[in-house]
C-alpha cells in the first residue's frame, strides 16, 4: 500500500467534491471520484491490481467522508433537515458505483504512469 497516494487521493476527492458543490456544479461532483483515483493510481504506479485497489479505496473512502461531511454541515448550518432514511439505498448504490469507477480510473492512472515511464 502506498499510504501517501491513498491519503492524497482521498483528500483530493473530498476537496474536489466540495469545490464542485460550492460552485453549484453538483452534477459534476462525480468527476472528483474520477480525477482523484486517476491521480492516486498515477502516484502509486506498479501493476494493474495495485491501481485498482488504490483507486477503489480512494473513491470509497472519499465518497463516505464527503457524504458524512455534507450531512454534518447541512445539519449544523441549515434550517433544513436531511432525512437519510429514504435515501440510504441511493447512497449505497452511489458509493458502489463510485468505487467501481474509482477502480477503473486507478487502473488507467497506473497504465498512464507505466506508459510515461517507457517513453
Amino acid at each position: 500500500m502506498n499510504w501517501k497516494a491513498l491519503g492524497f487521493g482521498i483528500l483530493l476527492a473530498v476537496v474536489l467534491y466540495f469545490m464542485f458543490l460550492s460552485f453549484r456544479l453538483g452534477y459534476l461532483s462525480i468527476l472528483s471520484f474520477i480525477i482523484a483515483p486517476f491521480i492516486g493510481g498515477y502516484i502509486t504506479g506498479g501493476n494493474v491490481k495495485i491501481g485498482a485497489i488504490h483507486g477503489a479505496i480512494i473513491s470509497f473512502s472519499g465518497s463516505i467522508i464527503s457524504i458524512l461531511l455534507l450531512v454534518i454541515l447541512v445539519s449544523t448550518f441549515s434550517t433544513q433537515q436531511i432525512i437519510l432514511g429514504n435515501n440510504i439505498l441511493f447512497l449505497v448504490i452511489a458509493i458502489i458505483i463510485y468505487t467501481i469507477i474509482g477502480a477503473g480510473f486507478g487502473i488507467i492512472g497506473v497504465l498512464a504512469k507505466n506508459r510515461a515511464l517507457k517513453q
